[in-house]
């Protein structure tokens, strides 16, 4: 069995990276992953200065950048594999220790429950309007505030 298996394992998008976001993320038990998608320079560049500016060096295990015409779905499928996420049923692997917290329903919710992780959308940004197109864009959680993470129930 991989070591990290009964740890919560937690992977976020930079957007996602909010003020506030340091308190949130540091009282999280468990593994945090950042997962951004496009062009690696810029990428890099967002991930410095966010990391600066909101105080996130030290918070990240890992961070992932996916490629502007790639999807998320293979570094969603990695992690899960990594961290011990062996179980597959129907193809589909069943993640219940990865929360996937996210902005974008066509992104990382959509990838987050084809892989059966737990989903949380964060609405903010120019994503907050998107409006579900298949069941797979439907989180398990919504939330309007970082903080209110911590008040949902698989965290109690």
């Amino acid at each position: 069995m991989n070591i990290h298996a009964r740890k919560r394992l937690y992977v976020f998008d930079l957007d996602d990276t909010v003020p506030g976001a340091k308190d949130v993320l540091s009282l999280l038990e468990g593994v945090k992953i950042l997962v951004t998608a496009g062009d690696e320079t810029v990428q890099r560049q967002k991930i410095g200065l966010v990391g600066i500016r909101l105080g996130l060096e030290n918070i990240f295990s890992e961070v992932h950048i996916v490629g502007k015409n790639e999807n998320k779905e293979d570094i969603f499928r990695s992690i899960a594999k990594r961290y011990g996420e062996r179980e597959y049923v129907g193809g589909i692997t069943k993640g219940r220790h990865i929360v996937v917290v996210g902005n974008r329903i066509d992104s990382e919710i959509y990838y987050g429950n084809l892989l059966g992780f737990t989903t949380v959308r964060l609405l903010h940004g120019s994503y907050a309007a998107l409006k579900p197109t298949n069941s797979f864009h439907i989180p398990r959680y919504t939330i309007r505030n970082l903080r209110t993470l911590l008040d949902l129930p698989f965290l109690k």
